[in-house]
């Protein structure tokens, strides 16, 4: 485990599959200790049991059916598990007492894309999310600031597919949000807030939203590649791309 840590192991896992997949044996025992932690295997006395919260187990979830989907590792995981009776049996309990009756106050934007990710991936309906999720939003269409605005588009702009945001009547209002990171870029220091985290964010958000309906300005990653360029290497929006 990650320090005996049920969210940190299940994001050292990712980690494993994405940069070191051929670490097979890391892969079985990190995986193993998950579904031991979650499904609380009572048959192994040397497994020390602790209490694991609905948003641990919807990251499991959504985690497992991620890595389920991936094509690059030697070790996949079977996507049929999650028609057995177990994980049925827990899908369906992270929905009716987590996301179904959310409550909207104390979720946060980023807590309800994970909610619409989470029933993209299981088949719940979302519209509810959706709407709360865009209720957050103000006037400029942006969740607080440039960083966790980008943050919201990225998650969504991962889950959810071209289809899906015209059907949602979305793409209005997603064009609304991507105009505003665009504005929010500053040309004098060629990047977003002189943050790496803010800037790697808006390029990631604009990337996607471009390869499913391409950007208004369409010159704009070539023009901030260029000054990234003039600029010298070991600056802020050189790094971030």
């Amino acid at each position: 485990s990650y320090d005996k840590l049920i969210g940190c192991t299940i994001g050292m896992l990712k980690l494993y599959y994405y940069f070191w997949p051929e670490k097979t044996n890391e892969i079985s025992n990190i995986t193993n200790w998950i579904l031991q932690k979650i499904f609380q295997q009572s048959d192994l006395p040397q497994i020390e049991y602790m209490p694991i919260s609905y948003y641990e187990k919807e990251s499991f979830l959504i985690t497992f059916y991620e890595l389920s989907r991936m094509t690059n590792c030697n070790q996949q995981i079977d996507s049929s598990i999650f028609n057995t009776k177990e994980y049925k049996k827990l899908i369906e309990e992270v929905y009716n007492n987590f996301i179904f009756n959310y409550n909207d106050q104390d979720c946060t934007e980023i807590d309800l894309c994970r909610h619409i990710q989470f029933c993209v991936y299981f088949e719940k309906p979302f519209d509810g999310l959706l709407g709360s999720l865009m209720s957050k939003r103000d006037i400029d269409g942006k969740w607080v600031g440039v960083g966790r605005t980008s943050g919201v588009i990225v998650h969504l702009l991962e889950v959810l597919n071209k289809e899906q945001i015209i059907e949602k009547n979305l793409n209005k209002k997603l064009e609304e949000t991507i105009n505003y990171i665009l504005d929010e870029y500053d040309l004098v220091n060629c990047n977003w807030n002189n943050l790496v985290l803010d800037s790697v964010r808006s390029i990631g958000a604009l990337s996607l939203y471009d390869s499913l309906f391409s950007l208004s300005k369409k010159d704009f990653f070539e023009s901030v590649k260029n000054e990234a360029e003039q600029i010298g290497y070991n600056n802020i929006i050189e790094s971030s791309f």
